[in-house]
């Protein structure tokens, strides 16, 4: 029987989880478990951010005022460093906002404990700046959030300033700031999760100054409590030309529906289209959505679902990224009427196919490329390619999704 071979192709997809909703285990240890809140170098420096995951007693973070510049920070102990410490005795429970006051010069805080080391910490007014959250050291850092210029090619001492590498996401778990804000937002969206989303949303974030105060003006705290549609899983495909998005529902109350919304790396987020909800409903449901797709470096997308009443709550982002072109000459991809061999210099002088037991199940000498083979020779998943060309003899391995 003839098996059917999608039009799907390698992609690497990224799925960045909002951490605050994904990792929920009591620990602050995950990106996204905390984010800021406000970000000020006026009559002082300071920060406040939000605990959205519960924070044991003993937890120990890092504020770094130190470019990042993909593979470590620009110096071991240069610039500043505070280090805060829940040292209250028992659990800071999430939605608990901490408030950091003078971190450049004896710094205070509201909850905990609070020191500088390598003294230099300096949210700058003058130059563009940043503050990174970790656990761990500089040498050994794992991120959690942080505020302030995402990305710098020169801040004037060499020092390059970038996310890559760190895992965090602008306008997702971190926040672009190019001047002094606090957030002004809701405090109570439907649970943490959106909250978290909404506080990478720049539109929620003003200007600090005579009539918006750090730190008197920062929240207090956050939270909420969970709306009533149970999403289960979010997911994506990418075909030849399209994008499908995939999503499972395990329960629904009041749900009005899904906005799908996309967004390139510095662009804002806009809506694709509206999937009607079932309104209350107890049982699972997939819904999906596909779309034509344009060729970008980076996109991402995510769903906002809401309610009757105009309550809302945001699903985890996907990153999808385009695939890089192959660095091999000789590649192959799918069809839905099999595969398809090609090469970008040189020519294939002939092809030999096994299956997973080793046995040649087809081999041609083509007199022509690109090479086309039926899917009526395939019926499992996986094949090797033996493949003579101008440039010599190539093994390739052959995974086949399915239709």
């Amino acid at each position: 029987m003839k098996t059917h071979i999608g039009l799907l192709f390698t992609v690497l997809l990224l799925v960045i989880h909002n951490h605050a909703t994904a990792q929920q285990d009591s620990t602050i240890d995950d990106i996204g478990d905390i984010a800021f809140v406000a970000y000020s170098y006026g009559s002082q420096d300071g920060y406040a951010f939000v605990l959205l995951d519960d924070c044991p007693n003993g937890t120990v973070i890092k504020f770094i005022d130190e470019e990042w510049t993909g593979s470590s920070f620009y110096s071991t102990n240069g610039e500043g460093e505070n280090t805060w410490t829940n040292n209250t005795g028992s659990y800071l429970s999430k939605g608990t906002v901490i408030v950091v006051e003078n971190a450049n010069h004896n710094p205070s805080v509201n909850i905990g404990s609070i020191t500088e080391s390598n003294a230099g910490f300096d949210i700058a007014s003058s130059s563009p700046d940043q503050i990174f959250a970790i656990i761990g050291s500089r040498a050994s850092p794992t991120f959690l959030a942080m505020a302030g210029y995402t990305t710098l090619p020169n801040n004037g001492t060499g020092a390059v300033q970038t996310l890559s590498g760190t895992g965090l996401v602008e306008d997702s778990t971190g926040m672009y700031l190019s001047t002094e804000k606090m957030y002004t937002g809701s405090n109570t969206y439907g649970s943490l999760g959106s909250c978290h989303t909404m506080i990478h949303d720049n539109a929620n974030w003003q200007t600090i100054s005579t009539s918006l105060q750090f730190p008197k003006d920062v929240y207090a705290s956050f939270g909420g409590t969970a709306l009533p549609v149970l999403l289960t899983s979010f997911k994506l495909t990418k075909r030849v030309d399209s994008v499908q998005l995939h999503w499972t529902t395990a329960q629904e109350i009041n749900n009005k529906g899904f906005f799908v919304q996309c967004k390139t790396e510095r662009g804002l987020w806009t809506s694709l289209a509206f999937v009607k909800g079932l309104g209350t409903n107890a049982s699972k449901h997939t819904y999906s959505y596909s779309f034509k797709r344009k060729i970008q470096a980076s996109t991402y997308y995510r769903l906002k679902q809401v309610d009757y009443n105009g309550a809302y709550a945001f699903s985890d982002i996907l990153r999808l990224e385009e695939e890089p072109a192959p660095k091999k000459d000789v590649y192959w991809y799918q069809t839905e009427e099999g595969i398809v061999f090609d090469a970008t210099e040189s020519s294939i002088h002939s092809i030999q196919l096994y299956n997973h037991l080793g046995k040649i199940i087809y081999q041609v000498k083509p007199q022509t490329q690109p090479i086309h083979i039926s899917a009526d020779y395939f019926n499992c998943s996986w094949y090797y390619a033996l493949l003579a060309t101008d440039a010599g003899i190539d093994w390739i391995r052959i995974v086949l999704n399915p239709f």
